[in-house]
C-alpha cells in the first residue's frame, strides 16, 4: 500500500520540530535581553 510523503510523516515529528525551532528562537531572545541588560547596567 503506497503513502503519501504527508502521511508517512509523524505529526508528533513534525510538532517536535517547530517546538525546537521556538526554543531556540526563544533562546536567542534571552541572549540578546540579556545582553542589552548587561550594556545598559554597565552604563
Amino acid at each position: 500500500m503506497p503513502h503519501s510523503p504527508d502521511a508517512s510523516t509523524p505529526r508528533s515529528m513534525i510538532v517536535a520540530l517547530i517546538l525546537l525551532s521556538a526554543a531556540a528562537m526563544a533562546g536567542q531572545i534571552y541572549l540578546i535581553a540579556k545582553g542589552v541588560m548587561a550594556l545598559f547596567s554597565a552604563s
